[in-house]
């Protein structure tokens, strides 16, 4: 299951040139890389983390565990086999951080994407150059392509809107009497459509019990998340209605 997860984070473009014969599309792919790094990076923290910290479990079912519940948050699968608020504050904290990104472009995953993460760390690090080289004409690159800084600003502006968003959903949750963790973790779970988050709705706890205004915004934030935040912001703009 967990294998099945990795995969079905990947970009499926990635699958169909992958059957026409350019598996080194894979491998060339940026996004690919970082997502898989991202996996790495999660399943490495989590399993040493519940192998050193942990008094009853030994590596095999540390790695078991840990990788199992990094990918299934990180591609917003969802499944749950242990109640990850019991685990070391290393391992949670690496759950928590991984409800922040999802998988590819392209991929069944929700969440922020890694494509999206790309553009924003390599926007910093353009910044970066620009402010030690003033005149230098830097570009940002993905897959050894310049990109348009149209897409750039448009992948910035979804970046914040999604933590805007996500900040709001949490205050409207906060109305009622949900604490600040159980109501941030609601907000960015229901907005990468994961599923388990912490507090209240951790992988053990379960929705049902909260009031139906709260209800009403984790739909509404479901949605959000799920159709990409600036479909649904179109819809609600008055200017999209006018001939």
């Amino acid at each position: 299951i967990s294998l099945f997860m990795l995969i079905s984070g990947i970009n499926f473009a990635l699958y169909y040139y992958a059957v026409k014969g350019d598996i080194k599309g894979f491998f060339k792919n940026v996004e690919f890389r970082f997502y898989i790094l991202v996996a790495i990076v999660a399943i490495t923290l989590t399993t040493v983390s519940l192998w050193l910290q942990s008094t009853h479990l030994d590596f095999g079912e540390a790695f078991r565990v840990g990788s199992f519940q990094s990918l299934s948050i990180l591609t917003s699968t969802g499944f749950a086999t242990t109640d990850y608020e019991q685990w070391p504050w290393l391992a949670q904290f690496t759950i928590f951080l991984l409800l922040f990104i999802g998988g590819c472009i392209g991929s069944t995953s929700g969440g922020i994407k890694s494509f999206h993460w790309l553009v924003v760390l390599k926007t910093i690090g353009r910044q970066v150059k620009q402010t030690i080289h003033p005149n230098a004409l830097i570009p940002l690159r993905i897959d050894d392509k310049a990109l348009d800084q149209k897409i750039i600003n448009s992948v910035i502006t979804f970046f914040i809107a999604y933590l805007v968003i996500s900040l709001i959903g949490a205050l409207g949750l906060s109305i009622f009497d949900i604490d600040i963790v159980s109501a941030f973790s609601a907000t960015l779970t229901s907005m990468g459509n994961i599923g388990p988050g912490f507090g209240l709705f951790g992988s053990v706890e379960n929705f049902a019990g909260i009031h139906n205004g709260a209800k009403w915004i984790l739909i509404i934030l479901m949605m959000v998340g799920r159709l990409e935040i600036f479909t649904v912001l179109i819809i609600f703009s008055p200017s999209f209605w006018k001939d």
